[in-house]
């Protein structure tokens, strides 16, 4: 997971980074995933979320 649509608290949507580079939005996960990534979103909270590609969009990336 690159990043995530959404509230932190509640992902939307996942940006992953495919094994040949290419980086693409999942369709939107269950409220179950929501809750694990929810997870994984608070312990990287040291590691701030910024915009990714467009200022304008909603996606968020988790800096590695």
């Amino acid at each position: 997971m690159t990043g995530y649509t959404g509230p932190a608290k509640r992902p939307r949507a996942l940006v992953v980074r495919l094994p040949d580079g290419r980086i693409r939005l999942t369709r939107a996960i269950s409220a179950r995933l929501s809750a694990q990534v929810a997870t994984q979103v608070a312990a990287a909270a040291g590691r701030t979320a910024r915009p990714f590609c467009n200022p304008d969009t909603a996606l968020q990336v988790i800096p590695e």
